[in-house]
Protein backbone atom coordinates (compact mmCIF):
# COMPACT_ATOMS: atom_id res chain seq x y z
CA UNK A 1 0.00 0.00 0.00
CA UNK A 2 0.88 3.40 -0.81
CA UNK A 3 1.83 6.08 2.32
CA UNK A 4 1.57 9.35 0.04
CA UNK A 5 0.83 9.95 -3.52
CA UNK A 6 0.82 12.79 -5.79
CA UNK A 7 -2.09 11.53 -8.23
CA UNK A 8 -0.15 14.44 -10.78
CA UNK A 9 2.39 15.06 -12.72
CA UNK A 10 4.48 18.09 -12.10
CA UNK A 11 6.86 20.00 -14.49
CA UNK A 12 8.53 23.04 -12.25
CA UNK A 13 8.18 24.90 -15.42
CA UNK A 14 9.90 27.97 -13.70
CA UNK A 15 12.86 26.56 -12.29
CA UNK A 16 16.00 26.58 -14.25
CA UNK A 17 18.35 25.49 -11.47
CA UNK A 18 19.67 22.39 -10.25
CA UNK A 19 17.62 20.24 -8.02
CA UNK A 20 18.80 16.93 -6.45
CA UNK A 21 16.88 14.70 -3.28
CA UNK A 22 18.31 13.31 -1.16
CA UNK A 23 16.37 9.61 0.18
CA UNK A 24 17.24 10.26 4.02
CA UNK A 25 14.80 7.65 5.22
CA UNK A 26 11.65 4.34 3.40
CA UNK A 27 11.47 3.71 0.21
CA UNK A 28 10.20 7.01 -3.14
CA UNK A 29 9.42 5.48 -6.45
CA UNK A 30 10.29 8.43 -9.18
CA UNK A 31 9.07 8.61 -12.44
CA UNK A 32 10.19 11.20 -14.68
CA UNK A 33 9.36 12.37 -18.27
CA UNK A 34 11.44 14.79 -20.55
CA UNK A 35 10.16 18.17 -21.02
CA UNK A 36 9.67 17.69 -24.43
CA UNK A 37 6.77 16.10 -24.51
CA UNK A 38 4.12 18.31 -25.67
CA UNK A 39 1.39 19.94 -22.87
CA UNK A 40 -1.11 17.40 -25.16
CA UNK A 41 0.78 14.23 -24.73
CA UNK A 42 0.83 15.18 -21.19
CA UNK A 43 -2.73 16.58 -20.41
CA UNK A 44 -1.95 19.36 -18.95
CA UNK A 45 -4.61 21.13 -16.87
CA UNK A 46 -6.46 23.84 -18.77
CA UNK A 47 -6.72 25.98 -15.19
CA UNK A 48 -4.09 28.62 -16.04
CA UNK A 49 -2.58 28.60 -12.55
CA UNK A 50 -1.18 24.80 -13.39
CA UNK A 51 -0.23 24.83 -16.81
CA UNK A 52 2.75 22.80 -14.78
CA UNK A 53 0.65 20.09 -13.95
CA UNK A 54 -1.06 17.18 -15.61
CA UNK A 55 -4.25 15.82 -14.79
CA UNK A 56 -2.79 12.35 -15.59
CA UNK A 57 -2.47 9.97 -12.73
CA UNK A 58 0.34 7.46 -13.76
CA UNK A 59 -0.92 4.64 -11.66
CA UNK A 60 -4.31 4.14 -13.11
CA UNK A 61 -4.63 0.66 -14.68
CA UNK A 62 -7.02 2.10 -17.32
CA UNK A 63 -4.43 4.93 -18.22
CA UNK A 64 -4.62 3.60 -22.29
CA UNK A 65 -8.22 4.41 -22.66
CA UNK A 66 -8.29 7.30 -20.41
CA UNK A 67 -5.21 8.93 -22.01
CA UNK A 68 -4.16 7.38 -24.95
CA UNK A 69 -1.19 9.68 -25.92
CA UNK A 70 0.19 9.61 -22.38
CA UNK A 71 1.75 6.38 -22.78
CA UNK A 72 3.52 7.36 -25.99
CA UNK A 73 5.64 9.65 -23.40
CA UNK A 74 9.05 7.38 -22.17
CA UNK A 75 9.19 7.67 -18.78
CA UNK A 76 12.17 6.37 -16.42
CA UNK A 77 11.65 4.82 -13.50
CA UNK A 78 13.70 4.69 -10.31
CA UNK A 79 13.18 3.94 -6.61
CA UNK A 80 15.37 5.85 -4.13
CA UNK A 81 16.77 4.33 -0.81
CA UNK A 82 17.59 5.68 2.49
CA UNK A 83 21.27 7.44 1.05
CA UNK A 84 20.33 7.78 -2.77
CA UNK A 85 20.25 10.95 -4.44
CA UNK A 86 18.67 11.90 -7.64
CA UNK A 87 19.58 14.56 -9.73
CA UNK A 88 16.04 16.06 -11.70
CA UNK A 89 16.41 18.22 -14.64
CA UNK A 90 15.19 21.54 -15.08
CA UNK A 91 11.51 21.23 -15.91
CA UNK A 92 10.94 17.43 -16.09
CA UNK A 93 7.76 16.31 -15.97
CA UNK A 94 7.87 13.99 -12.22
CA UNK A 95 5.83 12.04 -10.36
CA UNK A 96 6.68 10.85 -6.50
CA UNK A 97 4.85 8.25 -4.96
CA UNK A 98 6.46 7.11 -1.00
CA UNK A 99 6.37 3.32 -1.29
CA UNK A 100 7.37 3.12 2.72
CA UNK A 101 7.17 5.95 5.51
CA UNK A 102 9.87 8.12 4.40
CA UNK A 103 11.40 10.87 4.46
CA UNK A 104 13.40 12.99 1.93
CA UNK A 105 15.66 16.22 1.27
CA UNK A 106 15.32 18.10 -1.38
CA UNK A 107 18.48 20.95 -2.72
CA UNK A 108 18.03 23.89 -4.64
CA UNK A 109 20.48 25.59 -6.53
CA UNK A 110 20.23 28.57 -8.69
Amino acid sequence: ASFLVIPVVVADGGMNGLWAVVQVQGHKVWRLWDPSHSPTTMHVSTDPLQRNTSVVDPRLPDLPRRYPTFPAAEVVRCRLRPGDALYVPPKWWHHVEAATMSMSVSLWWT
